[in-house]
């Protein structure tokens, strides 16, 4: 292009131009003061026009053309330029102020998180509930009837007494993770429900109920949905469960009795009808209903176990008695079947198979299919292996025959209803004695292994039958020439003595030792998680060990003992002396005995080497001090304690020591920090956790 060609403006024009883009720009001001003009958002800005500029034309056309293009296009980009500035500066402020709320919530959150979870509840003088946490932070709760933390201190359920109906309660819960929660005394939840309220262990759900004109309904709520929702009506009795969320309870229609149960928000089902009896057992982690059903057939009952939305387990059938008011959760539950005869022939029988034939199923050939071939491949039957299995079967088989004629086998002897005993635990049921009376059962393993101690007549015969002679004599002839065989073993008169014994499930197998050296009615016996069995009789307390076949001869450790406890395979134990007082020995099989403290007034065994013990103090009758014994020596915590205000959990424990008029001064002691003092004027510990 020549320079004569270049567009050029004359001072004119420029002025012209100039005044011409002031205006443009001061334009959207003016608007923006009179409060006119609108902020347009990005997608409303038009892009500016496009002018085309033809050289060829006259310098005095393109003068004129390219000056109206320009103030076209200034005016397009500045006002365009000014708007999205503007909508960046509202933008960023929006932003500012947003953040800033944002902040401040958060802020404010954060403020009121806590992450200390409830160690101590307690009572004060001027009757009040303190809420004492990990970090020593304490709380005022008011009014606090009961109690129930979760297992991590983090949820806190209490109840109030209801100003307006004897008898009848109101519940809060409070969220331990927040500190407003705490400040206010919770959340009321419900007014005028029933005692026997329960919560799951995690502290999610309370289950409770409200009578009204003798009707009872019962509720669960829910931490996380907080709300409440309605079970069912015309409850007789509910258990709230340990864990989860489903409720199970009973209902009456005249003297017939069902279970049922409901899942929170869930339409409740029946579970079962015509039942006799209901337990409820758990632990932290779990629970179990066991309930009974008649059979029909005089008091005989069928047991069931069910739990969550599991369908029912059955237990055992035609059951004549059972111990569910002594059964534990994981523990052990003692049931008896009535035997079928007069005579119990396992006196004189030795059956070893009775276990194992429960376990026997017939043989199916699909089960011991091989492949063979190299190239090719085809399914051919394990002959060698299906054969002894079929084999076994078949003796399995004989073996039952003759126990069912054995069961109807009379040789009049006249005996009482004899029974026998099984214990369910771990999901299984086993067979621990038989011919026993329900009378003379002595002892029992609530937990642990399955172990019984009982008298039964035992009848004296000329030998001992096997049941291997007898399957022979079975498989060579038939069941009723086995029949003569035993009654021609059995001797013409019977020689019955009272004898004592002792069935001990070992894990793998039933073993049974019979004990004859104490006097049954004078003796107190004691299990150890062994083994290992210790007795009390007459002051005295002796050890015996199941070895091999037998029980060893029994051993005297200790004379004038008036109490002992069995903790994994020792014991501790009292001693009187003889002005009265007490001392706590423990005894070890491998060790022997060893004096833990003098003048105790009482002690907890937590564990084989941690013993809480409580000691009598020689100024006072009513004051006593806390040690701890750790399996090597004694060592004392704290003195003028209260005899009736300690409270333990696991390896913690919390007293109140100088008691005067009603309160006096709480102590928490943990390991970790040892006694520390938590509060004045205290009157009753609630909760240690």
């Amino acid at each position: 292009m020549k320079e004569s060609d270049k567009i050029r403006l004359s001072n004119e024009e420029y002025d012209d131009d100039a005044q011409a883009v002031q205006q443009s720009e001061l334009l959207p001001i003016y608007e923006a003061m009179s409060f006119s003009g609108d902020i347009q958002p990005l997608d409303d800005i038009e892009e500016p026009e496009e002018i085309d500029v033809n050289f060829d034309q006259k310098r005095s056309e393109n003068r004129g053309s390219d000056k109206k293009s320009n103030i076209k296009k200034k005016k397009i980009s500045v006002k365009s330029d000014f708007r999205i500035k503007t909508f960046i500066a509202c933008l960023a402020l929006i932003v500012v102020v947003v953040g800033g709320i944002t902040g401040a919530y958060f802020g404010i959150k954060r403020s009121d998180v806590n992450d200390s979870p409830v160690r101590m509840v307690y009572k004060t003088a001027d009757k009040n509930t303190i809420v004492k946490l990990a970090d020593g932070t304490d709380y005022n709760i008011g009014e606090a009837r009961e109690i129930s933390v979760s297992t991590d201190g983090m949820y806190l359920w209490f109840t109030r007494n209801t100003s307006s109906a004897t008898g009848k309660y109101d519940l809060r819960m409070i969220e331990v993770a927040s500190k407003k929660s705490l400040s206010k005394q919770g959340k009321f939840i419900e007014k005028g429900i029933d005692e026997g309220w329960k919560t799951t262990k995690d502290g999610q759900f309370a289950c409770y109920g409200i009578t009204k004109s003798n009707i009872t309904s019962c509720y669960m709520y829910s931490a996380d949905a907080q709300k409440a929702v309605t079970v069912a009506d015309s409850v007789e009795e509910y258990f709230p469960p340990s864990v989860g969320n489903t409720v199970y309870f009973t209902r009456r229609s005249g003297s017939i009795y069902s279970l049922h149960r409901a899942k929170y928000g869930d339409n409740s089902e029946n579970v079962a009808s015509g039942i006799s009896h209901v337990k409820y057992s758990c632990d932290s982690d779990d629970y179990e209903i066991i309930y009974t059903q008649p059979t029909g057939e005089g008091t005989d009952v069928n047991i069931y176990s069910v739990k969550d939305t599991d369908s029912p387990v059955s237990i055992c059938e035609n059951v004549s008695e059972v111990y569910l008011d002594d059964y534990v959760y994981n523990g052990n539950l003692y049931y008896f079947t009535k035997n079928s005869s007069n005579i119990n022939w396992q006196d004189f029988i030795t059956d070893n198979y009775y276990e194992s034939d429960m376990n026997i199923q017939k043989p199916v050939e699909s089960d011991y299919m091989v492949e063979k071939g190299f190239i090719f491949k085809r399914q051919v039957l394990d002959t060698t292996k299906y054969n002894a299995a079929k084999h076994q079967y078949e003796l399995k088989a004989v073996r039952d025959e003759i126990r069912e004629e054995l069961n109807k086998l009379d040789l009049g002897l006249t005996a009482k209803s004899e029974y026998t005993c099984f214990a369910y635990s771990g999901g299984t049921s086993r067979r621990l004695a038989s011919g026993v009376t329900l009378e003379n059962i002595i002892e029992f393993a609530k937990k642990g292994d399955p172990r019984l101690i009982y008298r039964k007549n035992v009848i004296g015969v000329g030998s001992t039958i096997n049941m291997d002679d007898l399957v022979d004599i079975t498989r060579r002839s038939n069941v009723q020439k086995t029949m003569d065989y035993v009654r021609n073993s059995v001797q013409g008169s019977y020689d019955v003595s009272d004898s004592c014994f002792y069935s001990w499930f070992n894990g793998n197998k039933v073993l049974e030792y019979e004990v004859n050296d104490y006097d049954l009615d004078k003796t107190q016996f004691v299990f150890s998680d062994g083994g290992e069995l210790y007795a009390v009789s007459d002051t005295e307390l002796y050890f015996s060990k199941a070895e091999n076949s037998e029980m060893s001869a029994k051993r005297l450790i200790d004379s004038n003992v008036s109490d002992c406890t069995a903790v994994s395979d020792m014991v501790y134990y009292e001693k009187l002396d003889s002005s009265g007082a007490k001392s706590l020995y423990k005894y070890t099989p491998e060790g022997g005995k060893a004096e833990a403290c003098k003048n105790v007034y009482s002690y907890f065994a937590v564990s084989d080497n941690f013993v809480i013990i409580l000691t009598r103090q020689s100024d006072s009758d009513e004051l006593v001090s806390v040690g701890i014994y750790d399996g090597k020596g004694f060592a004392t915590v704290d003195s003028d304690l209260s005899l009736n205000n300690f409270v333990y959990s696991g390896k913690a424990f919390a007293y109140i020591k100088n008691y005067k008029s009603g309160s006096g001064e709480l102590y928490g002691y943990s390991l970790e920090k040892g006694a520390v003092k938590c509060g004045d004027g205290v009157t009753q510990i609630m909760y240690i956790g």
